[in-house]
């Protein structure tokens, strides 16, 4: 179980980074994404624990990013 809360709070952490690196609002990122604002407001808050890896997939596209990056399973944006 450890390592899935590694797993979440690290993606909330770099999803916010990211996001905020490319100059991204949460509404731009939701419209590039098919999501809603509060489902990645609950994502970067950590409130939501578990993630369909299509909708991984779809913010790392946004995002320019890897999902393994999102994840913290390589460090490399």
């Amino acid at each position: 179980m450890r390592r899935e809360e590694e797993m979440v709070r690290t993606l909330q952490e770099r999803l916010r980074a990211v996001r905020t690196a490319r100059e991204m609002t949460i509404r731009e990122l939701a419209s590039q994404t098919g999501l809603s604002v509060s489902q990645l407001y609950r994502l970067e808050k950590g409130e939501r624990p578990r993630v369909a890896a299509t909708t991984l997939a779809r913010i790392a596209q946004a995002l320019g990013t890897s999902v393994d990056y999102l994840l913290g399973l390589k460090d490399e944006a």
